[in-house]
């Protein structure tokens, strides 16, 4: 049996790592970008990209909406915690570790090259092995509204080097590409070591040092705390159980067969001249609407059987409790408020919220995001008030666990 004491350490990097992707436009309804912004003084503007897809969304008149003129600041909050755990041996050398932050990995998808990668996830770990020794396994946050922000410049391409049928997406575009060779891999590595580095100096109790270097025999170190014994150890699962949304398509037949007439409703609309004495909202909606249908084509068969004839699915979470900390495996994709509701409602920051386990039936949004549309709001199988069904009984599961 190989007894363990732990070390852990939670700190605050505010949003010098990420971004919240969704901003919402009174008036018209809420845009998703998923890289590209331009950032100045490290704030990032979404405007350029969004200007882009709001001329797909409405044609020509979107130049004629004073509210893509300027820019357009992506500074909502975001989930600033990045949290590690070491499992100390009795020699006082680590085991293992978890490193957990929230932020969508998805930079190096940017290399055309690349099929498979880690991504900054696996430079981080590599930095907290070289640092520690052992294993470290990452774990990503609720991260469906949260992307990385990547310090880099991308290049997009001209319309008539963009992939089949671009012009016919009404979402976040997906063909920006980077605009230097290896860009790609140098800032996931940035982002990656960056956040190691961070919260190994936590762990030591240490300042802020450059990401470690490789080192070839990890010795038994003084830890920032004194390691602990956790009191209790111990893992259960329970089910989470929440509704469809009434609209959702009843077969990929039927979605895809409702996406191409709703594209053609929206591509004639936007040609005629009642679209200029038509509410930007409206159009906009009807987009997210060719969206929604677009998805529900590809996403209905994530959906476990039965569920649609039941207008609801039942999901598995996860928990593992050492000591007083709590890790929660949310299943499927939450956004950034399920980890605020959770840790307000629960155990703050002792609280580690993981999203992306035990099965995957699309974003799990909440009401107002339901409400304003973009990517998150479409992709989702759950009512403007599933996400609040879903939380509580989380919550409620973390709290009983608890004691």
């Amino acid at each position: 049996m190989c007894s363990f004491r732990l070390v852990e350490a939670t700190v605050d990097v505010g949003n010098r790592f990420s971004i919240l992707r969704r901003k919402f436009l009174p008036g018209i309804g809420t845009f998703t970008v998923w890289y590209g912004y331009r950032l100045e003084n490290g704030r990032p503007d979404g405007a350029p990209l969004i200007r882009e897809q709001a001329e797909r969304v409405f044609g020509r008149r979107y130049s004629q909406i004073p509210e893509f003129t300027d820019p357009i600041w992506f500074d909502d909050p975001v989930d600033p915690l990045v949290q590690g755990l070491v499992f100390v041996g009795s020699n006082g050398k680590a085991i293992g570790s978890l490193i957990r932050f929230s932020a969508h990995p998805h930079t190096t998808s940017h290399v055309q090259k690349l099929r498979y990668h880690p991504d900054f996830p696996g430079f981080a770990r590599n930095a907290v092995e070289r640092e520690l020794g052992g294993m470290c396994i990452y774990l990503t946050g609720p991260c469906g509204d949260i992307v990385p922000k990547e310090e880099m410049q991308f290049r997009m391409p001209p319309a008539t080097e963009r992939p089949a049928g671009a012009e016919r997406n009404f979402g976040p575009s997906h063909w920006h590409k980077e605009a230097v060779a290896g860009e790609c891999l140098r800032v996931a590595q940035n982002i990656g070591e960056n956040l190691a580095a961070t919260v190994l100096a936590r762990l030591k109790g240490e300042a802020h040092q450059p990401p470690p270097k490789a080192q070839t025999s990890p010795k038994s170190r003084a830890w920032a705390t004194t390691p602990w014994q956790p009191s209790v150890v111990q893992a259960r699962t329970c089910k989470l159980i929440v509704p469809i949304r009434e609209n959702y398509a009843t077969s990929a037949a039927a979605a895809t067969s409702a996406h191409d007439a709703e594209t053609k409703r929206l591509l004639k609309l936007q040609r005629s001249q009642g679209a200029e004495r038509t509410a930007p909202w409206e159009i906009r909606s009807l987009a997210d609407r060719v969206q929604q249908l677009g998805v529900e084509a590809l996403d209905i068969r994530s959906l476990p059987a039965g569920a649609l004839q039941s207008g609801q699915v039942t999901l598995e979470m996860g928990l593992l409790q050492l000591g007083d900390i709590i890790l929660a495996g949310l299943p499927s994709e939450p956004c950034v408020g399920s980890s605020f509701r959770l840790r307000a409602n629960t155990l703050g920051e002792r609280l580690w919220t993981v999203s992306l386990v035990n099965g995957w039936i699309g974003y799990l949004p909440g009401s107002f995001d339901c409400l304003t549309g973009g990517y998150e709001g479409a992709r989702t199988p759950l009512p403007p008030d599933g996400l609040v069904q879903y939380d509580t009984q989380a919550g409620n599961a973390i709290r009983e666990m608890m004691g």
